[in-house]
């Protein structure tokens, strides 16, 4: 299983990508790398924001650090439900899973910048 944020390649079998499989993944990448630079301004945010409360910015953070792992694992396991119908070995459950993942990380990217908001 890949690691959380990274494309599907297909197998090594094939060793290619169709054009699709390829923009999928080139996709997926586009929205993790938007959703590390998400979860890295709230990081940012919270600890502009509660400087003058060191405390409670290392509570806050932890609990974002936390949910955000969470949610990883959430993530990763609702786009393998939904392409369980796909044959793993076939592109299209590399496409599923990748198309999935970067819905998802393109909702939770706007979910994290609504959080800790500039004031």
């Amino acid at each position: 299983m890949p690691r959380p944020g990274h494309c599907i390649r297909p197998p090594a079998s094939t060793g290619r990508r169709s054009a699709k499989a390829a923009k999928c993944c080139s996709l997926r990448c586009k929205s993790d790398k938007l959703l590390n630079l998400s979860y890295k301004s709230t990081l940012q945010r919270i600890r502009h924001q509660y400087q003058n409360a060191p405390l409670l910015a290392d509570q806050y953070i932890t609990l974002l650090k936390t949910a955000q792992r969470q949610w990883i694992k959430l993530r990763d396991a609702d786009c393998k439900l939904e392409a369980f119908e796909v044959e793993e070995t076939a592109e299209a459950y590399q496409t599923t899973i990748n198309n999935c993942a970067s819905r998802m990380s393109e909702d939770r990217t706007a979910y994290l910048n609504k959080i800790a908001p500039d004031i």
